[in-house]
C-alpha cells in the first residue's frame, strides 16, 4: 500500500465530504435563527452549537494533518495492527446511543449564533479539506496520532473520523429539530 492516498481514496473522501456538507445543510437551510440556537433541554446543544462543534473539530483535523503533528514515531503501532479499521471507526461513529466526551477546546463557546455566519464558515471549512484532500502529498497512511477514543489511528483514518463525525453530528441536530418541533 501506498503512504499517500490513491485516487480511489481521495474520490471517495472528497464524495463523503460533499455528502456530509450536503446533508448539513439541508438540516440546517430550514431553520429560522431562533430554531437554530434553540435548546429543547439545557443540556442539549441547538443545532448551531452542533454546526460549531463540527467547525472547530473539522479546522483542528486539518491544522493537525497540514501542520505535520501527526507522527511517523508510531510506525510500531503500524506493525503490530491499528486498534480499529475505517469500518470499525464509522461503526462507532454511528452509533449515538453511545456518548462521546468533547475535549474543552473542541467545544461550542458562543452564547448566540448567526446563522449565515456559520453557514459561510463551515463552506470555506469544507473547501479548505476538499483542497486539502485533492492535492495532499502526506504521507496519510503512515501518519498516525493518538484518538481519545480509538487510540493510535492514521491520517487517513483521521479523514474518515472526520465526515463520519459530521453525520453523528447531523443526526443529533436531527433529534434537535425533532425534539423542538421544528419540523412542524
Amino acid at each position: 500500500m501506498t503512504s499517500i492516498l490513491t485516487s480511489e481514496e481521495r474520490i471517495a473522501l472528497r464524495k463523503e465530504l460533499m455528502l456530509s456538507h450536503d446533508r448539513l445543510l439541508v438540516e440546517i437551510e430550514s431553520l429560522s435563527p431562533v430554531q437554530m440556537n434553540d435548546k429543547p433541554k439545557p443540556e442539549q446543544w441547538s443545532a448551531a452549537e452542533c454546526l460549531e462543534h463540527i467547525i472547530n473539530v473539522d479546522l483542528w483535523i486539518f491544522q493537525q494533518l497540514s501542520s505535520c503533528r501527526f507522527s511517523t514515531n508510531n510506525i510500531e503501532a503500524m506493525s503490530t495492527g491499528l486498534a480499529v479499521t475505517e469500518n470499525g471507526i464509522l461503526t462507532i461513529m454511528a452509533n449515538r446511543k453511545e456518548t462521546m466526551k468533547t475535549p474543552p477546546f473542541l467545544e461550542p463557546k458562543l452564547p448566540y449564533y448567526q446563522k449565515e455566519l456559520l453557514l459561510n464558515r463551515f463552506g470555506a471549512t469544507n473547501t479548505v479539506l476538499q483542497d486539502y484532500v485533492a492535492s495532499t502529498d502526506d504521507h496519510l497512511h503512515i501518519f498516525c496520532a493518538d484518538h481519545p477514543i480509538f487510540g493510535v489511528i492514521t491520517g487517513y483514518q483521521w479523514l474518515v473520523y472526520l465526515y463520519a463525525h459530521r453525520h453523528r453530528h447531523i443526526e443529533q441536530i436531527r433529534s434537535v429539530r425533532e425534539d423542538a418541533g421544528a419540523f412542524a
